[in-house]
């Protein structure tokens, strides 16, 4: 869900919504300019069996370019009998089995390009652990290659590396700028290398079959994506986000994208985990995990929080969100749900002097819309579209740092689906109006 018409947008800073696909990428590709061929191992809708095999795996950018049986067994595909973190992926064996799309289709020999795979071998530093993703009508590759998991081979090399393959599901970014003879290479978000050492796109996509069928691999597929340009560094960002938050893999680069124009996006930090359960949440473990959201421009008198969370254990600290610099407890504040009450409560740090305000209604194991509110000389507290307490508190104005999840050496173990924080304080009717846009979600 977006933040729309029925959402305060004055003064709005930060719109975080795990639920909105522009928020947190997960269950659709977040970005469609330039789509050209597009196949998902997990969508049922794209998939045809043959008995246990796969007969046909559709392009779900539209195009046409679906992925037949090919390879020394014909009529026979991958299997689809393997799962990661509970999606399906097909399984290709050592027998040669591969997928591939028909001879003369998405030929970007000369085209710019972009391709994205999520993939891995099954049997690393085995007889059979070479290709898995490569064209058909030349000799182009991405990721693995003679035991190797970094290589990258535009019919010229971009990377030789030597790195030792292993059984684990890596994201692979390849792009080919033709036009000015420079391509990348990104492997789990990190760049591997960028030169002018390829010469061609790919004349067709296979996985583990096409071009070279003599360098087979036991292998699984994920996701295959590709371009006709080159995307920029935000929008590979955002499909990285995507694939992590789908298949629940640990991505560095991952990001919970701020709708507002602000771009404050929050970055993940020690992996809290993403569910699509009600449509979308970050889970905390209470261990070291959090979002930095950096320096957010709050003003240093007025302004507003508002989250929804769900508080998964009793009489611990649940910190959902944090003004402040963690290197110090002074001049901080913690807004959490927990500690010794198991009550919604602000603890705030002035000049050494701690400040504790308990809003009371406790709701562990169920979700509930919190918001503060400060206009300078009172905090405002409210839960569930109504205020449960006040209190007059001059707070300090040197908030820099902010994140949701952590505390004073304190780390939260709950589920937040939503953060908006304003640049104002909310009338209790605004407050009111907010809850009334989200309510339907968590009830």
């Amino acid at each position: 869900m977006q933040y729309g018409p029925k959402i305060v947008t004055d003064s709005l800073v930060l719109a975080l919504d795990a639920a909105d696909n522009n928020s947190a990428p997960h269950n659709d590709l977040p970005v469609k300019q330039g789509l050209v061929g597009w196949w998902d191992a997990n969508d049922d809708s794209t998939v045809t069996m043959n008995g246990s095999y796969v007969s046909e795996l559709r392009d779900k950018s539209g195009n046409g370019y679906h992925m037949a049986p090919s390879g020394a067994t014909l009529n026979q595909g991958p299997l689809r009998n393997t799962t990661l973190n509970s999606k399906k992926v097909l399984y290709f064996n050592s027998n040669g089995r591969g997928l591939g799309t028909a001879s003369g289709d998405l030929n970007l020999t000369s085209t710019n390009y972009t391709v994205i795979a999520l993939s891995r071998y099954t049997n690393a530093g085995g007889s059979y652990d070479n290709r898995v993703v490569q064209a058909v009508g030349n000799n182009w590759l991405l990721g693995h290659h003679g035991s190797y998991i970094k290589r990258y081979y535009a019919n010229g090399w971009v990377s030789s590396n030597s790195t030792a393959g292993d059984n684990n599901f890596h994201t692979y970014v390849g792009t080919g700028d033709i036009s000015n003879d420079f391509y990348n290479f990104w492997v789990d978000s990190g760049n591997v290398t960028g030169n002018a050492g390829g010469s061609q796109g790919p004349n067709g996509l296979s996985v583990n079959a096409g071009y070279d069928t003599s360098e087979a691999s036991e292998c699984e597929l994920a996701e295959l994506i590709v371009f006709n340009r080159v995307i920029s560094n935000d929008e590979r960002k955002k499909i990285e986000t995507y694939i992590s938050n789908k298949w629940n893999r640990s991505l560095s680069d991952a990001k919970w994208y701020d709708q507002t124009a602000n771009a404050y996006n929050g970055t993940p930090t020690n992996d809290p985990t993403y569910s699509e359960t009600d449509k979308g949440y970050f889970e905390f473990d209470g261990t070291d995990q959090y979002i930095d959201l950096g320096n957010l421009g709050l003003g240093s008198g007025s302004f507003t929080v508002e989250a929804v969370i769900y508080p998964t254990l009793a009489s611990t600290y649940h910190v959902f969100f944090r003004k402040g610099d963690d290197s110090t407890s002074n001049d901080n504040m913690d807004w959490s749900m927990g500690y010794d009450y198991d009550q919604f409560h602000v603890r705030a740090q002035n000049a050494s002097v701690q400040v504790n305000e308990y809003a009371g209604g406790s709701f562990v194991n169920n979700y509930g819309h919190v918001a503060l509110t400060y206009n300078g000389s009172t905090i405002r507290m409210y839960l569930n579209g109504s205020q449960v307490s006040s209190k007059n508190v001059i707070l300090a104005n040197n908030y820099s740092n902010y994140s949701i999840g952590r505390g004073i050496n304190n780390y939260a173990d709950l589920n937040v689906a939503m953060i908006r924080a304003y640049n104002q304080t909310l009338s209790a009717a605004e407050i009111l109006q907010n809850y009334n846009a989200t309510k339907a979600r968590f009830t």
